[in-house]
């Protein structure tokens, strides 16, 4: 499908189509948004093929990335769009010409190991599916094009979209380091967990007249024992993401009238030392305080001695 080929509604297309952006008119995605916010303007054409002219190309991928979207293509959809290349790393040229034809038809690239890792990971997932009744009543990857009230289209694409409209939506994310609370707040919010949230949850109430119930971060690990943990944003979240997504909107609707699309202001931006180097120094100041302390006590008690006599003959 070419982009500019789809109106307002909630569809099934492939997620080259998707990025590709199939709206009549640009459109805004969870992705663009953060850069917006977290960038500029610029960053945002420089980045959308819809803006810029370029063509769209699906690029090669983390391994990481990788394992995620088989997780993703198997769990969710129960298709299998992997190529195994049955290579330990990407540094030969067959090894780079099987992942390259891979790209272009379509498929994942995997290396064995990694498929096998995702063979276990997708077990691990079913378990937790049959066990808490998740990732059912619904539908897998469902794109999301509305036309916001500026005459803007915006769209997304949830994991999991339920068939209850009021039900909270699903993310599926995979990682190679941990499911805890500590490791999920950092990760999630560099990745935009609360604009994903905020901007998701605003097309699905538009599309279905009813707002879901926020959406659940189900995380899995990529490696054993492939723990399982589903995390959901405070209220507090809920609420900063939603006006980020508000800024966005108003930014983007700006900056397509206009056809102006700034960079960074040119003004000196005073920047602070963060927390933990400041804890840090402090703590260095502080041991060598203490050193210096107990060098002058060592000072003062010899010092006694030698003039109490401790040291004649």
């Amino acid at each position: 499908m070419q982009p500019g080929q789809m109106g307002q509604g909630i569809h099934s297309i492939e997620d080259a189509a998707y990025h590709a952006d199939p709206a009549p008119s640009p459109s805004l995605s969870r992705s663009l948004a953060k850069l917006l916010i977290d960038t500029s303007p610029a960053h945002v054409f420089a980045n959308c093929s819809r803006l810029n002219g370029s063509v769209y190309r699906r690029t090669r991928a983390s391994d990481e990335a990788e394992i995620g979207s088989a997780v993703h293509a198997l769990f969710l959809k129960g298709q299998d769009e992997i190529s195994v290349i049955n290579f330990p790393t990407y540094q030969t040229k067959e090894a780079k010409a099987l992942r390259d034809a891979a790209l272009l038809d379509g498929k994942i690239p995997l290396k064995q190991h990694d498929y096998e890792s995702v063979l276990r990971i997708v077990d691990a997932l079913e378990r937790f599916r049959a066990r808490t009744g998740a990732f059912t009543k619904g539908a897998p990857e469902q794109t999301l094009l509305w036309q916001e009230e500026g005459g803007h289209y915006a769209r997304a694409k949830p994991d999991w979209l339920p068939d209850d409209a009021g039900a909270p939506m699903w993310d599926l994310k995979t990682t190679d380091g941990t499911a805890t609370a500590q490791a999920w707040t950092r990760a999630g919010f560099d990745k935009g967990c609360d604009y994903q949230e905020a901007h998701y949850t605003r097309g699905a109430e538009m599309l279905r007249g009813e707002p879901p119930d926020g959406m659940l971060f189900c995380i899995v690990e990529q490696n054993p024992p492939y723990g399982i943990r589903v995390f959901q944003l405070s209220a507090e979240a809920r609420d900063i993401g939603q006006e980020k997504i508000a800024e966005a909107r108003e930014l983007w609707g700006a900056c397509l009238s206009s056809g102006v699309w700034p960079g960074y202001p040119d003004e000196i931006v005073q920047i602070d030392a963060p927390g933990y180097l400041r804890y840090a120094w402090e703590n260095r100041m502080a041991l060598k305080r203490m050193a210096a302390d107990a060098a002058s006590l060592r000072e003062t008690a010899t010092a006694r001695l030698i003039g109490a006599g401790s040291f004649g003959g």
